[in-house]
Parts: structure tokens; C-alpha cells; sequence
């Protein structure tokens, strides 16, 4: 069985999870894009008390309302994305994952904001916005 886990670049933040993510997601949104300067960002999304995220050097940023998201202090990596409001949820960032090439997106979320010459993969769900608006 594998441990889904993974660590921030300099390994002072790390999460655990005993399963696969119960979603996972490309997010386009004009946020997503910002935060990690890359055209999307691949989210693992799990129930919150499903994953086991170090905390002590983690820090929280509100990026718009009801929504925070994880950084490492130390080094910057983009950690975790949490809506308030759905609390009993939370995304970790794919690419802090050790175990990238064992999880494949299942959709492409707020793709009404993709920069136009993304390709989306026909295989995979499309959500315009959120996939649980």
C-alpha cells in the first residue's frame, strides 16, 4: 500500500495521506495562475481529516473571500487551498506530491478562465467554474 505524501522544496512542510485523493482537479482559475505562475495548477483534494499536513512552518494567505492557501515560510512552496465555507475539504498541490506519475487529473475546473492556447484533454471532465458550484 502506498502512502500518499509529500514535502515543500526544502522539506520542512510535509503531508501524509493513507489514500489517493478523492478528486483531483487542474484549476485555470486567474488566482491559481498567479499564486504558482504556471497556466494551471493540478489539486489533490481530500476530505480535511484524511490528510496530515506539518504545520509549523506552513502560512496562510487569504487570496479572496472564504478561500486560504498554504505556503511554506522558509522556501515559498505552494502548499494547500481551503474554502472556509467547505471546510471539510482541502487541496494539496499536486507537484508537492512524491508519487506525481501514480495520480491523473480527473477534470479541468474554471476552465471560462484558461489562457487560450491550453489544450484541455477531451478524456477529462470540463467545469467552466468550480465543479461543485
Amino acid at each position: 500500500m502506498i502512502d500518499y505524501k509529500g514535502q515543500c522544496l526544502c522539506g520542512l512542510i510535509t503531508y501524509n495521506a493513507p489514500e489517493k485523493p478523492k478528486y483531483i482537479f487542474n484549476c485555470h482559475c486567474t488566482i491559481c495562475r498567479k499564486r504558482s505562475g504556471a497556466p494551471y495548477t493540478t489539486w489533490l483534494i481530500y476530505k480535511t481529516d484524511e490528510v496530515v499536513i506539518s504545520e509549523e512552518h506552513l502560512s496562510y494567505f487569504e487570496s479572496n473571500p472564504n478561500v486560504v492557501r498554504g505556503f511554506c515560510k522558509n522556501c515559498g512552496t505552494d502548499i494547500s487551498w481551503k474554502n472556509i465555507e467547505k471546510s471539510n475539504w482541502i487541496g494539496v498541490t499536486c507537484g508537492t506530491a512524491k508519487y506525481q506519475n501514480l495520480l491523473t487529473p480527473s477534470a479541468n475546473i474554471w476552465v471560462q478562465s484558461k489562457l487560450n492556447w491550453v489544450q484541455l484533454d477531451p478524456n477529462l471532465k470540463t467545469y467552466p467554474r468550480g465543479p461543485f458550484e
